[in-house]
């Protein structure tokens, strides 16, 4: 199935380096990072501050569930503000998406995870919300397929929610946490026969 009124498609941004806007996230970041460590009694220069990045993994509610219960932990033993990259895929990234939702989440996780509970442990989306949202997909994307149908009808079920944010309204917001990384499928490369190439979106402007 193709939509209808078809769209112009985002660009991924694929070369060796970082983009601008990430070169000067890093670098504020690796300055709280290297206080952190320093916290922990991890003395290192500038220049050797490691990139450490969390990486959560895929399995729906369980995977979404148990990378909250992973950080919260964390922050407990002052690990958190050690981070530089947070990845995931498939129920993790249900995680991710909840947590940057609130500008500078890991300054206030447990009310943020509190937020997320209560929402899980509360009442789903309506059909009649999902519906719309899916004829929204159907007339506004390039193209229509099965994951489409599948985040609107399966995912939305574990969630309890239709999360309308955008990476680049995430961006705008986040300051002092962790840089996001999606892991996603390209699907227009699958559609023309390419492979359906897996792509890591950080969460910038230009991704």
């Amino acid at each position: 199935m193709s939509a209808s009124k078809p769209q112009e498609s985002g660009k991924v941004r694929i070369e060796p380096s970082l983009n601008n806007n990430e070169e000067e996230f890093v670098a504020r970041r690796r300055n709280s990072v290297q206080q952190s460590l320093t916290k922990l009694q991890i003395e290192c220069i500038e220049d050797e501050v490691p990139n450490i990045a969390l990486l959560g993994s895929g399995g729906g509610e369980r995977a979404m569930v148990g990378l909250l219960g992973s950080l919260v932990q964390l922050q407990k033993a002052d690990l958190l503000d050690c981070v530089l990259y947070l990845s995931g895929v498939s129920g993790s990234t249900w995680c991710m998406a909840s947590l940057y939702q609130e500008p500078d989440w890991s300054t206030k996780l447990e009310a943020v995870k509190d937020k997320i509970i209560q929402r899980l442990s509360g009442p789903g989306v309506s059909w009649g919300d999902s519906l719309a949202k899916l004829k929204k997909y159907y007339y506004g994307k390039d193209f229509f397929s099965l994951t489409d149908i599948w985040a609107v009808m399966v995912v939305t079920t574990f969630v309890k929610e239709i999360d309308e944010h955008t990476l680049t309204e995430q961006w705008n917001q986040q300051s002092k946490d962790p840089l996001p990384i999606y892991t996603v499928i390209d699907k227009q490369g699958k559609q023309l026969n390419e492979g359906g190439l897996c792509v890591c979106l950080k969460e910038r402007p230009e991704s």
